[in-house]
C-alpha cells in the first residue's frame, strides 16, 4: 500500500512550487529589469509629461479657435445690410462677456477696413493701432480667401512682444464670405494652463517660437522675450519633432531637456511652437535609486507575507480536517454518538456544523421511522378522501361553467347586436348632418334672388312714395324694408355658417400675427369710431385656414368692441401653451356676460340683446364655434356681469413643414 501524503504536506508542497518559487522568480526578474531601466522610464515619463502639456496648449488654442467660428455663425454677424452694424456691434458685445479666452473680437470687412470691434478693457481703436494692422495680418488675408487661420504677429510698437491672432471667414446666407471675425488670444490663459503643470523640485518648463522667443517663460519678465539661456534657445530653434538632451549651462551642473513642437488639435494646425521641459540630471538619478529601493522592499514584504500565509493555512485547515476525519470513521464504525470539536467561523466550521446535525438528524431517523410509517398510511387514507370529495366538487363545479358558458354566450349576442344598431345610428347621423349642412347651403343660397327682388322693390317703393301716402304707409314699406335687410342679413349669416364645414380651405403654416393685423385692418372703422384700443401679445405660427382665422378673430375683436360699457373699449388678444395646445385669448372690458347664458350665446340665432340696443344677427359666435371645431379645438367664456369678458379658444399644436431654403 503506498504512503499516504497528509493535506498539511500537500499544501505546503502547492505552496512552495506553485506561489513561492514562481513569485520569487518574477521578482528577482522585476528587480533586474527595474534597475536596469528605471533612467530609461524617468526619461520617458518626462517625454510625457512634455507631450501631455503640448496638447493642453494645442487644445486651448483649438477651443479658442471654435469659440470665433461659433461667433462667426451668429445670424445677427451672416446677415447684411446698411443698418446691422449697431446690432453686430451688440452681438460682439454679448459675445465678448462670454469668451473667457479671448481679449478682442474685431469685425473687418472685405477691403480690410475696421468696422468695429471690442477690446478687453480698451476703446474700439487703441489695441489695433497699438499692436498690429488687419489689413497687413496673414491670418486676415487667409480668412477672407475662406480659410480660418490662427497666426502669430509682432506687434508695431513693442518688439518684443506677441499677438496670437485668429481669423475666421464670416459667410452670408448664399455661402460667400462678407466680413472677417478677428480675434487676440489671451495669453494669461496660455500662461495660466502651463503655470499648473507639476514639473519637479528643480524643473523648468518653456514654450517658444520658431524665432527662438519665449511665448512662456518661468519667470514672468523674461516672457515674450528671446529665450534664456542662449544654449538652450540654440539647441531647440530648428530641432526635429520631438526628442531629449543635455546640456550644462554652468560649470558642473548638468540638465536633461525634453521638448516636443506643438503640432495642433483637431481644427488648430499648429503656429511652429515648441514646449520644453528641463530637470536636473542629479534628481533624475535620485529618483531612480528611491524607485529601486521601494521594488526592493516590496519584493522582500511580499516573501515575508507569503511564508507567514503558508504557516497559517497549515495550522488552521489541517487540524480541522484530521478531526473531520476522525469523526467520520466513528460513524462508519456505527457510533452515532460522536461528535466534532471544530468551532471555527469558517467554511470548515460550516461543514463541522453540518456533519454533527447529519449526525443527529440520521439519529433520529431512524428512532422514528416506524412512527412515519404508520403516519404514512393515515395520510393516504385522508388523501383517497379528499381525492373523492374533489372530484364530486368538479363535477359540481362543471356544471355551474356549462351555465355560465350559456349565458356568456347570450350576452355576447348582445353586444354584437346592440355594436350594429350603434354602427347604424352613427352612418345614419353622419349622413343627416351632411344632408342637414348642404340643405342650409342650398337654402341660403337659393333664397338669395327672391330675397334680392323683395328688397330691391321694397326700397324702390320707399323711393318713390314715402311722403306722397299716409304716415301710416310710410311706416309698413320701411318695416318692409327692415324686414328685407335683416332676412339678407340672416341668410349671409346661415350661408357663412354652413360654408365653416364645406369651403373651408386646406390648413398652412400661418402666422397669427398677420392674421391679427388683418383682422383689426377690417374694423378700422369700428376701431376709431369707437377709439378702441386693441392690443396683443407675440403670436405663433400655426397650422390653420388663414381665411377662417381671420374671421374668427375678427367676430371676436368686433363682437369685443360692439359690445363695450361707458368706459373706452380695451380689447388684448393673448396666448400661452399647455402641453400639445395653443390657448388663445380676447379679453375686452366691456359689459360682460351672466354665467347662465354663458353656453347659449354659441346656439346659432340666439342673442342676449335687442336689435335697438346692439345690431347683429345672432350667427357670429355660433360661425366662431363652429370654426374652432373644424380646426380642433373648443371655445368657451369667462365673464361676469360688468366686469368684462375673456374668450378662450384652443388650436392643437400641428407639426409645421420646414420651407426649403434657396440653393447658393
Amino acid at each position: 500500500m503506498a504512503r499516504r501524503i497528509n493535506i498539511s504536506t500537500k499544501i505546503n508542497l502547492f505552496l512552495l512550487f506553485v506561489v513561492f518559487l514562481p513569485l520569487l522568480a518574477m521578482l528577482i526578474v522585476v528587480y533586474v529589469q527595474v534597475k536596469q531601466n528605471t533612467d530609461a522610464l524617468v526619461e520617458q515619463n518626462l517625454g510625457t509629461l512634455a507631450a501631455e502639456a503640448g496638447v493642453d496648449v494645442d487644445r486651448l488654442i483649438d477651443n479658442a479657435l471654435k469659440d470665433v467660428l461659433l461667433c462667426a455663425d451668429a445670424p445677427v454677424l451672416r446677415s447684411g445690410g446698411a443698418n446691422s452694424l449697431a446690432a453686430k456691434l451688440a452681438e460682439l458685445k454679448r459675445i465678448k462677456k462670454t469668451a473667457a479666452r479671448l481679449d478682442d473680437l474685431v469685425l473687418i470687412d472685405q477691403g480690410g477696413t475696421v468696422l468695429g470691434s471690442v477690446s478687453y478693457g480698451t476703446d474700439r481703436e487703441t489695441w489695433l493701432s497699438a499692436w498690429f494692422d488687419w489689413r497687413d495680418s496673414k491670418g486676415f488675408n487667409l480668412a477672407r480667401r475662406g480659410t480660418a487661420a490662427v497666426v502669430t504677429e509682432r506687434a508695431r510698437r513693442a518688439p518684443f512682444w506677441l499677438v496670437v491672432a485668429l481669423a475666421v471667414p464670416i459667410y452670408d446666407y448664399h455661402g460667400q464670405v462678407q466680413a472677417v471675425l478677428g480675434a487676440r488670444l489671451r495669453m494669461a490663459e496660455v500662461w495660466r494652463l502651463l503655470e499648473r503643470i507639476d514639473v519637479g523640485e528643480t524643473g523648468a518648463l518653456y514654450v517658444i517660437d520658431a524665432q527662438g522667443n519665449a511665448v512662456y517663460h518661468p519667470s514672468a519678465a523674461q516672457r515674450l522675450r528671446p529665450l534664456e539661456p542662449a544654449e538652450l534657445r540654440e539647441a531647440l530653434v530648428g530641432s526635429e519633432t520631438h526628442g531629449m538632451f543635455e546640456y550644462a549651462p554652468v560649470k558642473g551642473h548638468r540638465l536633461i531637456c525634453s521638448y516636443r513642437h506643438l503640432a495642433g488639435y483637431d481644427l488648430f494646425k499648429g503656429i511652429g511652437w515648441t514646449l520644453a521641459i528641463t530637470r536636473e540630471v542629479d534628481e533624475m538619478s535620485d529618483l531612480a535609486r528611491r524607485m529601486q529601493a521601494q521594488v526592493l522592499a516590496f519584493s522582500t514584504g511580499c516573501f515575508i507575507f507569503l511564508l507567514v500565509l503558508g504557516g497559517l493555512l497549515s495550522r488552521h485547515i489541517v487540524k480541522p480536517i484530521n478531526t473531520l476525519v476522525r469523526a467520520t470513521e466513528g460513524i462508519a464504525a456505527g457510533n452515532l454518538n460522536v461528535r466534532t470539536s471544530v468551532r471555527s467561523h469558517d467554511e470548515l466550521g460550516e461543514l463541522a456544523r453540518s456533519f454533527d446535525k447529519m449526525t443527529l438528524d440520521l439519529q433520529r431517523a431512524i428512532l422514528s421511522r416506524d412512527e412515519e410509517i404508520a403516519e404514512r398510511r393515515r395520510a393516504e387514507q385522508l388523501l383517497q378522501k379528499a381525492r373523492d370529495e374533489l372530484e364530486h366538487r368538479v363535477h359540481a363545479r362543471t356544471a355551474e361553467l356549462a351555465v355560465a358558458n350559456d349565458n356568456l354566450k347570450r350576452e355576447l349576442t348582445e353586444r354584437e347586436r346592440a355594436e350594429r344598431e350603434l354602427k347604424n345610428l352613427t352612418a345614419e347621423l353622419e349622413r343627416s348632418n351632411k344632408e342637414l349642412q348642404e340643405f342650409a347651403y342650398v337654402a341660403s343660397h337659393d333664397l338669395q334672388e327672391p330675397l334680392r327682388m323683395v328688397s330691391s322693390y321694397t326700397t324702390l317703393l320707399s323711393r318713390r312714395y314715402k311722403g306722397k301716402l299716409d304716415e301710416s304707409a310710410d311706416d309698413f314699406i320701411g318695416f318692409a324694408v327692415d324686414g328685407a335687410t335683416r332676412m339678407q342679413k340672416l341668410i349671409n349669416g346661415l350661408l357663412q355658417y354652413s360654408r365653416v364645414g364645406t369651403k373651408g380651405k386646406q390648413f398652412e403654416p400661418t402666422d397669427v400675427n398677420d392674421i391679427f393685423a388683418q383682422s383689426v385692418n377690417n374694423l378700422t372703422f369700428a376701431i376709431e369710431e369707437n377709439e378702441a384700443q386693441v392690443t396683443r401679445d407675440e403670436l405663433p405660427v400655426v397650422m390653420a385656414d388663414d381665411v377662417q382665422l381671420v374671421q374668427l378673430f375678427q367676430n371676436l375683436i368686433g363682437n369685443a368692441i360692439k359690445f363695450h360699457g361707458e368706459t373706452l373699449p380695451q380689447v388684448h388678444v393673448g396666448v400661452r401653451q399647455e402641453g400639445e395646445t395653443w390657448i388663445f385669448s380676447v379679453k375686452d372690458n366691456g359689459i360682460g356676460i351672466e354665467q347662465e347664458y354663458r353656453e347659449r350665446i354659441f346656439v346659432i340665432f340666439q342673442r342676449l340683446h335687442g336689435r335697438q340696443e346692439y345690431a347683429g344677427t345672432g350667427i357670429g359666435l355660433a360661425v366662431c364655434k363652429r370654426i374652432v371645431e373644424r380646426h380642433g379645438g373648443h371655445i368657451w367664456v369667462e365673464s361676469e356681469s360688468g366686469a368684462g369678458s375673456t374668450f378662450l379658444f384652443t388650436i392643437p399644436i400641428r407639426a409645421i413643414p420646414k420651407k426649403e431654403e434657396p440653393s447658393t
